[in-house]
């Protein structure tokens, strides 16, 4: 009771605040999205003591994630990036090197093993954070490109890998899949691409998060046609954000054949593409005032 009881006032201050701070439409989005971010990446950094008591953080009853950061808290991360950082381009006409470097301290977080220690969420975001940079370079993604964001995903794996066997002795899962790989060679890799397919297929069907998932892709689709050239009016108000919103897409579908619960990482991220989306839009002239 005390704890959904206090959700429900933070929730409510976090709105009013947010409302009373912004001067234009897209900045409660930015704020909101900016608070997200920031509070994961101090937490992270402080031992994470906030997420192992969250409702999206530690349960050793069903064994979800102990140590860093969990799937639930990867999409939110992710998403809430890539919104944050793309808001910002749009409301203050700043340079995509800003989003940059916000990735590249998300990675590093995500990743490094004594801090975040999520390989398939530090996959995600290598490879998203790159579709989003050159998406804001205004570089049309080519087969080179593709190529370019594999060996990428590569080298931090291996370099988050080395760091992990010099400083943690080896003992993660991180390094357990590097040394399988070493042994067994592309086999290994199948066999993990394998298992999680195979486990995100099986959670579609048994988790809470798949439903969150289906109905935003639901509420999405039914943008695409109706009210008629919404999306395309988005776009053209925020060119930026457009492209967070089309990055948080590829990173669901990254996501699912990365990490064991892709699906649950999928659809916290897409929450703020979908809740984003539909907030602007009530905004927007000539649909509602």
């Amino acid at each position: 009771f005390v704890t959904y009881t206090l959700l429900i006032i933070i929730t409510i201050v976090l709105t009013y605040s947010a409302k009373k701070m912004a001067s234009n439409r897209i900045d409660c989005v930015l704020i909101l999205s900016c608070i997200t971010v920031l509070g994961l990446t101090i937490d992270i950094c402080t031992g994470a003591n906030l997420i192992k008591t969250s409702l999206l953080g530690y349960d050793p009853i069903i064994g979800a994630r102990y140590y860093g950061i969990g799937n639930e808290f990867m999409g939110v991360f992710i998403g809430a990036t890539l919104v944050f950082t793309t808001a910002m381009m749009d409301r203050f006409k700043i340079s995509p090197m800003f989003s940059i470097i916000i990735f590249f301290i998300i990675t590093f977080v995500m990743g490094y093993p004594r801090l975040g220690a999520n390989v398939g969420g530090m996959i995600t975001a290598v490879s998203t954070f790159i579709f989003a940079s050159l998406r804001l370079f205004r570089i049309k993604i080519k087969l080179k490109h593709m190529v370019a964001i594999g060996v990428s995903i590569v080298c931090v794996v291996g370099v988050m890998g080395f760091i992990d066997m010099k400083l943690g002795g080896g003992q993660s899962h991180l390094a357990g899949a590097i040394l399988n790989i070493a042994n067994e060679g592309p086999n290994a890799i199948f066999r993990i691409i394998e298992r999680k397919i195979s486990m995100n297929v099986r959670l579609i069907g048994i988790t809470i998060w798949s439903k969150v998932l289906i109905s935003t892709m639901m509420i999405l689709a039914i943008l695409f046609y109706s009210p008629v050239g919404i999306i395309s009016k988005l776009s053209k108000l925020y060119p930026n954000l457009s492209i967070g919103w089309s990055s948080i897409i590829f990173a669901c579908f990254v996501t699912f054949f990365v990490n064991d619960s892709g699906v649950v990482a999928a659809a916290t991220g897409i929450i703020f593409l979908g809740m984003s989306m539909l907030y602007l839009i009530f905004f927007m002239k000539g649909y509602c005032e």
